[in-house]
């Protein structure tokens, strides 16, 4: 996997239509300052509880952690709730913003308490957004249960209109329920800054999952989305996330599976 100067990748995912998604972004992720990502980590909030982290990204207009969902088919529901819909097979889940947007609180926190944050001053505003990367995903979401949720963006084809999408939403602040108004400043200090809390609190990669990403940059084989659900049934809609107990230095052992939707 190719790394740029502001992308770094703390662990790479087991996960072939989630590295995907991510490097959908990374293709697309402007190389200069105050453009920052971290994608794929894990961190110890102040309750105690781990928290798993798909991307977070600083750029000049917000500050976000993005939650990847990436199942195919077509998504309806409302703000509560969602159903994903694939191969004629139903999954009811709550809208991943919710946790996300928890999730985002104690991250926040924590780099907040950081001693270069308190040296520094206060961070900016911590937002959510949801990522859904199925390329043809029929999205039905309307009203508030569309709020911060991303598709692909894609550019005008014949019959089919140009879309925003997650790098319109991270670029130009382009998304249903963002605020127009930025809140906190997004400048290259302000990057240098949560860069710094990071390493303060533990997350970066660690010499494991560097000596893994140099490995694999001469051959690593195209990565393919997720394949359809046709095969799964109905205890089987969970896939099994290979997640070891994390260092303090934010990697992935092996040890006890956890499961992750989707």
């Amino acid at each position: 996997m190719d790394e740029t100067k502001n992308w770094t990748t703390i662990a790479e995912s087991h996960f072939p239509w989630e590295r995907e998604a991510l490097e959908f972004v990374r293709r697309r992720f402007p190389s200069h300052e105050p453009y920052r990502a971290w994608s794929n980590f894990e961190f110890i909030a102040d309750d105690g509880s781990i928290n798993e982290v798909d991307l977070l990204v600083c750029s000049p207009q917000g500050f976000f952690l993005i939650e990847i969902k990436s199942r195919p088919g077509r998504l309806s529901g409302d703000a509560g709730t969602w159903s994903w819909e694939t191969d004629n097979r139903r999954l009811t889940t709550d809208n991943p913003l919710i946790a996300a947007n928890t999730k985002a609180k104690k991250l926040a926190a924590l780099l907040q308490r950081q001693k270069v944050s308190r040296k520094k001053g206060r961070l900016p505003y911590l937002e959510t957004l949801v990522f859904c990367s199925a390329p043809e995903l029929q999205c039905e979401l309307q009203g508030t249960a569309r709020y911060h949720v991303c598709l692909r963006d894609r550019d005008k084809e014949a019959g089919k209109p140009d879309r925003p999408g997650i790098i319109a939403a991270i670029r130009g602040r382009k998304c249903p329920g963002l605020d127009s108004h930025l809140r906190g400043t997004h400048d290259r200090p302000t990057a240098k800054t949560i860069s710094r809390a990071l390493e303060q609190a533990g997350i970066r990669p660690s010499r494991l999952s560097k000596a893994r990403c140099n490995s694999r940059r001469n051959s690593v084989s195209p990565i393919s989305p997720r394949p359809g659900a046709s095969s799964l049934s109905t205890d089987q809609t969970r896939e099994q996330k290979c997640r070891g107990p994390m260092s303090g230095r934010g990697n992935r052992a092996s040890g006890p599976e956890l499961l992750k939707i989707w």
